[in-house]
């Protein structure tokens, strides 16, 4: 059952990289590189919102979106052991229900995206069915507050304290992934190892 939740989980992380990833290549095609072309809105609901809609919307296989308030069974879940101050980051989130039963939504601006392999199920928690991704470019500022699409550079991890996750060795990558203060560390982890659950990981699945 283990082997098969690992199995399940990578293959959902990879799927949701690559949809990512191509979609964002696609906008960038369509909207080239110049970042002063993208119109981001407010790091809440609707500038969310209508950033998906304006740039990733059409190149995402998604059944619907919608907004998710505080009070809602699933929110209250997130805001209970994630992190400190979840619950003042947002009064609302705009989430992505993908077509697979997975989901996304911003947590801030953006740039930082929450994906949940199995959508509303539990345990709701990050480095287990939770994790952490950034639109960001190499080279660039990492603690710029807007996405990059740039070059083949279209979607980075960043560790919590605003570095690229490269600078980061294995065991500082798996250091951070048992701290929940360091959302993307569980993320960088995996994917500096091909999007697999090695024997080591810090937490069970």
């Amino acid at each position: 059952m283990a082997n098969h939740k690992k199995t399940e989980t990578s293959a959902r992380l990879k799927k949701f990289y690559a949809n990512m990833s191509n979609a964002v290549k696609l906008a960038e095609t369509e909207w080239g590189t110049d970042t002063t072309g993208f119109k981001y809105g407010n790091c809440n609901y609707s500038g969310n919102k209508q950033f998906f809609e304006n740039y990733l919307s059409k190149y995402l296989n998604y059944v619907r979106t919608d907004e998710l308030k505080s009070g809602n069974a699933y929110y209250n879940s997130l805001s209970d052991g994630l992190y400190s101050g979840f619950e003042g980051l947002n009064p609302q989130l705009f989430v992505v229900y993908l077509g697979d039963g997975s989901l996304f939504f911003n947590d801030e601006c953006p740039e930082s995206l929450v994906y949940d392999v199995n959508g509303e199920k539990g345990p709701n928690r990050y480095g287990r069915d939770i994790f952490y991704f950034f639109f960001l470019a190499v080279n660039e500022n990492p603690k710029l507050t807007i996405p990059h699409f740039n070059t083949d550079n279209f979607m980075f991890l960043v560790n919590s304290d605003g570095s690229i996750s490269p600078s980061f060795t294995r065991e500082e990558k798996k250091e951070n992934c048992k701290n929940k203060y360091q959302q993307s560390g569980c993320t960088s982890l995996i994917e500096m190892d091909g999007w697999e659950f090695k024997n080591d990981y810090p937490h069970k699945l």
